[in-house]
């Protein structure tokens, strides 16, 4: 341990930090400044809330809030006898609501609708080609959705076809078995093999899309940081003005303000993001008939509880992507660096983003084979486990001790990194000519190291 710091403090001075918080302030400054980033936050804003309109909107289409009657009256006009406590064992919904089964007039149950807003008639009758109609009313001012007027007529039509049967001389003992609940499930032979004898991670589709989604939001992510960090060294680069900050600053001050400055910016968009979705949700709620709530939300996938669970994952997934992301702004900006005109961006964030092209196509690759074995060796892989080993951890292929150990790999990386950047950093920035090769920064690295400038 004492020799690991001996070597960290010889490649590494307090020094070379001189400087970071100046640099942060001014690239800071310069981020909010542009009137294209301006323009940028602005539109991501309103994406943001249209995107939320739009989901509400198809939610409260597909998976409304809830059921939300308090009474329902069933007319029975089949001539065969519905039970009250069929009608209420459909579902827990119904077994807490009002349940009335008449055979009176029908035109004075749809009257009474229009004083009862949560109230529901169900009409129940026999059709001309010998079947039945089942169909659901309500009132002129009523506060029902559409689920639940559906699942009325389907608890309705339920009841009906038990009174069928018993009509028929079945008996409740005999329904109770024709109606047991079964599951069904498909799987290939193939699959089967491999859960038999390799123990197969359970539920490979939804592991798939669990790593698809996070894998292509951190990839999205480090290219999208990584491109302003590239941007903001060659402007500054090819104005010279990175000369004059020389003076007072160092070199990996000069990166590591950047980064962190980049990384502030990407924080604030997440905010303006979320503020974005905020407003929307309060003006849904409050000026239309889509009322967003948890559950609503859970039926497409959003879950919002924040248990123990969910704050330790929320912890851990934070942690990864920002060992993720100060990887590859390090090789962003010395990639960058590299450069010695505008021209040459889109070659530098290229080398990045191949980079990440290549761990986020190694998560999907690993999770389509499903080894478990192969999973917990790139959770380890430093790169690689960026897009791993948060998913690994949450589906129990691997435990914290391993994701602990998955860190300190990832950040021996980023630290080396650090201080290879403050060795050909403040070269490269001087650098005028063709653009340097990546075989040249090792010898870039030596002769400054012999304080040789380039």
């Amino acid at each position: 341990m004492k020799y690991s710091l001996r070597w960290w403090g010889a490649i590494m001075k307090r020094s070379d930090f001189t400087g970071t918080g100046k640099v942060f302030a001014f690239t800071l400054s310069q981020y909010l400044k542009s009137k294209s980033t301006i323009a940028m936050m602005v539109l991501m804003l309103v994406l943001a809330s249209v995107a939320t309109f739009a989901l509400a909107s198809s939610s409260a289409r597909t998976h409304p809030v809830s059921f939300n009657a308090d009474r329902v009256t069933i007319i029975n006009e089949s001539g065969y006898e519905l039970e009250t406590e069929d009608v209420a064992g459909f579902s827990a919904e119904l077994a807490e609501i009002e349940i009335t089964i008449t055979e009176g007039n029908f035109a004075a149950a749809l009257s009474q609708l229009n004083s009862e807003p949560g109230s529901v008639a169900v009409l129940i009758k026999e059709a001309e080609d010998g079947g039945f109609t089942v169909t659901a009313y309500t009132g002129a001012d009523s506060t029902v959705n559409s689920y639940t007027t559906s699942y009325l007529t389907s608890a309705a039509s339920e009841a009906l076809s038990l009174a069928l049967w018993r009509g028929s001389g079945v008996s409740d003992e005999q329904l109770k078995s024709a109606f047991a609940p079964f599951s069904v499930e498909s799987m290939p032979y193939n699959q089967y093999v491999r859960s038999q004898e390799e123990n197969e991670l359970p539920g490979s589709d939804a592991y798939f899309l669990v790593t698809y989604a996070y894998s292509i939001i951190v990839m999205i992510l480090i290219i999208f940081s990584t491109s302003y960090i590239v941007r903001s060294v060659v402007e500054e680069k090819a104005s010279k003005l990175v000369e004059l900050l020389m003076v007072s600053v160092r070199p990996l001050a000069l990166l590591l303000g950047k980064i962190l400055a980049t990384m502030c910016f990407m924080v604030l968009t997440l905010l303006l993001l979320f503020l974005g979705v905020a407003i929307t949700v309060v003006a849904i709620n409050n000026y239309m008939d889509i009322p967003i709530s948890a559950d609503m939300l859970s039926a497409v996938g959003i879950n919002l509880s924040f248990d123990s669970v969910g704050i330790l994952l929320f912890f851990i997934v934070v942690v990864s992507i920002l060992l993720g992301y100060l990887t590859f702004s390090i090789l962003g900006g010395i990639a960058g660096a590299c450069c010695s005109n505008m021209e040459e961006i889109g070659a530098a964030v290229n080398i990045v983003s191949f980079l990440a092209l290549f761990g986020y196509m190694t998560a999907l690759l690993s999770s389509i084979l499903g080894s478990r074995a192969l999973l917990a060796v790139f959770s380890l892989l430093p790169v690689v486990s960026i897009f791993i080993a948060p998913v690994t951890y949450a589906s129990g292929v691997i435990g914290f001790g391993l994701l602990l150990v998955s860190w300190l790999l990832q950040a021996a990386v980023v630290a080396l990194l650090a201080a290879f950047g403050a060795r050909v950093y403040g070269a490269l920035l001087i650098h005028r000519g063709n653009r340097i090769k990546f075989r040249q920064l090792f010898r870039i690295a030596t002769d400054a190291k012999k304080g040789v400038q380039v």
